[in-house]
């Protein structure tokens, strides 16, 4: 489990000083902010390589949907997953679709069923949700 933004949650309202910033080698928390996800993103590539990550089953959670920036988490996960695939992140990723119909945005699944995306798995009851719902893709 890897948080892909620095320095804490970005929306629980503290930031680090101009000082702290420029101490970190930039001018603003802005610029800080996108290096580290840039640095993040290429420490986690690094690591699925290492691990022959393609025969993996992997679950990447995107955090609490009912957070004022959920949309930027998505474009961060998004952005990373493309680099990691090398591809477009609608070629990879689609989106469960429950029996009634329904479609759950931020639920995806590959074409093989090895790599998924779920919401918050920072409780139990949140990871189980999440399984279940991978359960159920599985043995349809």
């Amino acid at each position: 489990m890897c948080n892909l933004l620095p320095f804490g949650k970005r929306d629980a309202g503290s930031q680090l000083t101009i000082g702290d910033c420029i101490e970190l080698g930039c001018s603003n928390h802005e610029k800080l902010y996108e290096i580290t996800i840039e640095d993040r993103y290429n420490a986690l590539l690094d690591f699925f390589k290492k691990w022959d990550w393609k025969d993996k089953y992997i679950i990447f959670c995107i955090g609490n949907t009912n957070c004022k920036d959920i949309n930027l988490k998505k474009s961060y996960l998004r952005r990373f997953l493309e680099k990691l695939y090398a591809l477009e992140f609608e070629k990879v990723f689609k989106p469960f679709e429950h029996s009634s119909n329904k479609t759950y945005t931020y639920l995806y699944h590959d074409n093989e069923k090895k790599k998924f995306i779920t919401y918050q798995g920072s409780s139990g009851p949140h990871i189980n949700r999440g399984i279940n719902f991978i359960n159920k893709l599985l043995n349809t």
